[in-house]
């Protein structure tokens, strides 16, 4: 199974084609068969790729005279998040510990073009993240994804999904980060080999961005940023997303697509925190129930669950319930 999962992917048949294919036949075994394969619904110049197939073990050789490991969707190891996508990608490629995919995880995203002051912040986040044991992700770009992956790496773990193969480091001046965070953290991407950074290819590194982590928070994003379609994919998948309080477009128009307001270094009052907790005691309940019961109203209130979350105190259930820890 896993060399025919591997083998399609170094064809390049999107993720969209596999699920499709998966949903038309018993086994996969069967697209050995070129009779069954001239049968399937689909593209000629698909069908062609398939016909010509290696499906022996050549390509997962390859991998490992690369110094490439892969998990595929039937793996164990394969992040169980990813399935919220409607196509998730059927095999990811990696270099580093692929452990870190099971743990808690946040995605820290914004500009390339990323000022000083979001770079910081982005930084200092990252670091606190880490430090409360979360997996922090981010895309090794250039300004905001560097400093995020720096700040992990000071104190504990992070994974770059990447917009071209693994071994294809882009942009080539985060080659030592890159290096980095293969020793101590871990590289994934969806795409075989031998994959260039194509223009592409990042939103579909952005989806997986998104879907792999339990939240995003956006710290600076220009109009027409990729950190834009992380955040609207995570709004999909039902991740929350929070952005800093930094004056950028991106901001601005998360903010009024329902994303949440992170105010770094700001924090209400000890007893507002204590009354949450309290109520929060006896059973889970939603944002809705918690801001009737305490007069508070639901912005505010979602800010403060996110902080509390953060700290470990609070836990966020399935259907935006939220119990104590």
């Amino acid at each position: 199974m896993d060399s025919i999962l591997v083998e399609l992917a170094r064809l390049g048949i999107s993720w969209e084609t596999f699920w499709r294919i998966r949903s038309s036949v018993e086994s996969l075994e069967q697209l050995k068969d070129p009779s069954f394969v001239k049968s399937l619904r689909l593209h000629p110049s698909t069908k062609r790729k398939l016909m010509e197939a290696d499906w022996s073990h050549r390509s997962i050789e390859m991998l490992g005279n690369l110094g490439v490991g892969f998990v595929t969707c039937f793996s164990e190891l394969y992040p169980e998040k990813l399935f919220r996508l409607k196509a998730p990608p059927y095999v990811l490629f990696y270099r580093g510990d692929v452990e870190f995919l099971s743990g808690r995880s946040v995605a820290i995203v914004g500009s390339r073009k990323a000022s000083v002051e979001g770079k910081e912040l982005a930084y200092s986040l990252a670091k606190d993240f880490a430090q409360r044991g979360y997996v922090v992700v981010s895309g090794l770009a250039l300004g905001i994804d560097a400093a995020a992956h720096r700040g992990a790496l000071e104190v504990g773990r992070t994974v770059a999904v990447m917009g071209s193969s693994v071994e294809w480091v882009y942009p080539p001046e985060n080659r030592g980060l890159y290096q980095n965070i293969v020793d101590e953290g871990l590289v994934i991407s969806p795409f075989f080999p031998g994959t260039p950074p194509r223009r592409f290819n990042f939103p579909l590194r952005n989806r997986i961005i998104a879907a792999i982590s339990e939240r995003v928070v956006v710290v600076e994003a220009g109009e027409g940023s990729g950190a834009l379609i992380t955040a609207r994919c995570a709004m999909e998948v039902g991740a929350p997303v929070a952005v800093c309080d930094l004056d950028a477009p991106g901001n601005r128009e998360l903010l009024l697509l329902g994303a949440e307001l992170l105010e770094e270094g700001k924090k209400e009052d000890d007893s507002v925190e204590d009354a949450i907790l309290k109520v929060l005691d006896r059973s889970p309940l939603s944002v809705d129930e918690i801001a009737v019961m305490l007069n508070i109203d639901v912005a505010s209130l979602q800010v403060r669950l996110l902080e509390l979350e953060l700290e470990g105190r609070v836990r966020r259930l399935p259907g935006g319930f939220y119990k104590k820890a």
